[in-house]
C-alpha cells in the first residue's frame, strides 16, 4: 500500500480513478491516505501530478494564502 499525507496528491490520485483504500488520522488536521497500487503506478501518478492543472491550482492557492496572512 502506498500512502501520502499530501491532500492535493491524494485528490489527484482519486480523480484519476484510483479508489482510496485506507486512511488514518495522524494528528489533529493531519491524515494519511492509502492506495493499493504498484510502485510503478505510484511513481507515474506522482510525476503526472507535478505537471497537472491541480498542482498549478495548489500553487495559486498557496500564494493567495500567503497574501491573506500578511506575506
Amino acid at each position: 500500500m502506498k500512502t501520502t499525507t499530501d491532500l492535493w496528491l491524494a485528490t489527484y490520485i482519486t480523480r484519476k480513478g484510483i479508489k482510496l483504500a485506507d486512511y488514518k488520522l495522524m494528528a489533529p488536521r493531519k491524515v494519511s491516505f492509502g492506495f493499493d497500487i504498484s510502485d510503478d503506478e505510484w511513481k507515474k501518478l506522482k510525476l503526472e501530478y507535478f505537471s497537472s492543472e491541480l498542482a498549478e491550482f495548489e500553487k495559486s492557492m498557496e500564494k493567495l494564502k500567503d497574501l491573506s496572512y500578511g506575506g
